[in-house]
């Protein structure tokens, strides 16, 4: 079922932050932001190969 929901939130990640955190494995919510980069690249690999272009 789906309802509706808030976020609350205290703190915004700059790109710069994120990308020091999993490149150097440190920094606030490591874990968190691991886990959603791991979860990014399996779906960006499915997108590829069910046929997506990536057209950079």
């Amino acid at each position: 079922m789906i309802g509706k929901t808030v976020i609350c939130y205290d703190y915004r990640f700059t790109y710069e932050e994120v990308k020091k955190c999993i490149s150097f494995s440190i920094g606030i919510f490591y874990k968190e932001i691991t886990k959603l980069h791991r979860l990014a690249k399996r779906l960006r690999n499915e997108r590829v190969k069910n046929g997506f272009i990536n057209c950079k």
